[in-house]
C-alpha cells in the first residue's frame, strides 16, 4: 500500500488566495513617493476650487426648516455660493501672494480699493435710511436686527445683498487677474515626460 506524502508547501499554496488584478492606464498611475511639495500643484489646486465654487450658480444662502413627526423645528443652513467662491479667491490669492509681480499687485489692490468704496457708497445709503426713519419704526429695526454700526444690519437686507454681488463680481475680476499671472510665471506650460 503507498503511502500519500504530505507536502507542506503544497498545502501551504492552495491556502493562499491570489488578489485579483486590475490593469489601470498609465496615464493615470501617480505614486505617493512622488507627492512633495510642489507650489505649482498647489495653485493649481487653490485655482480648480475657485473654479468649482464659480461654476455653480450664484445665489444667497438660507435656512431649510423641518418639522418632524413631534412637532420639533430643525434647521439646517445652505450656504450662499457667492460667498464660498469669493473665499476661494481669497485663498488663491494667499497662496500666490508670493508670486505677484508688480501688475498683479496694482490690478489687485485696484479691485480691492473700488470694493471699498463701494461698501462705504452702501453703508451711507444704509446709514440714511436709518436717520430717516420715524422712532417706531426705528425700535423696530433695532430689535429685529441690532444696534447700527460702521457694518451692515443684516443679511437679508438689500445693501447687504447688493455688496455680495458686487464682492462676487471684484473676486472673480481677481481670480481672472489670478490666472493671467500664472499665464506670466510659466505656470501652464507642459511637463516632458520621458519614456
Amino acid at each position: 500500500m503507498a503511502r500519500k506524502q504530505n507536502n507542506p508547501q503544497a498545502q501551504q499554496n492552495s491556502e493562499i488566495e491570489m488578489p485579483e488584478l486590475e490593469i489601470a492606464d498609465a496615464e493615470d498611475y501617480h505614486s505617493d513617493r512622488f507627492q512633495v511639495f510642489n507650489h505649482q500643484t498647489l495653485v493649481m489646486s487653490a485655482m480648480n476650487k475657485c473654479i468649482e465654487a464659480g461654476s455653480h450658480e450664484m445665489r444667497q444662502g438660507w435656512y431649510n426648516e423641518k418639522i418632524d413627526q413631534r412637532g420639533n423645528i430643525t434647521r439646517s443652513y445652505i450656504e450662499d455660493t457667492r460667498l464660498k467662491f469669493v473665499s476661494c479667491v481669497k485663498t488663491l490669492m494667499m497662496v500666490m501672494s508670493c508670486d505677484y509681480d508688480d501688475e498683479a499687485e496694482e490690478t489687485i489692490e485696484r479691485y480691492l480699493e473700488e470694493l471699498e468704496s463701494e461698501k462705504k457708497k452702501l453703508l451711507k445709503q444704509q446709514l440714511a435710511w436709518w436717520n430717516s426713519l420715524q422712532p417706531k419704526p426705528k425700535l423696530q429695526v433695532l430689535n429685529m436686527y441690532g444696534e447700527i454700526q460702521n457694518n451692515f444690519f443684516n443679511e437679508t437686507l438689500g445693501w447687504w445683498q447688493i455688496y455680495v454681488e458686487i464682492e462676487r463680481e471684484c473676486y472673480g475680476a481677481i481670480f481672472e487677474e489670478l490666472g493671467r499671472l500664472s499665464k506670466r510665471l510659466g505656470f501652464y506650460q507642459a511637463e516632458d515626460f520621458e519614456n
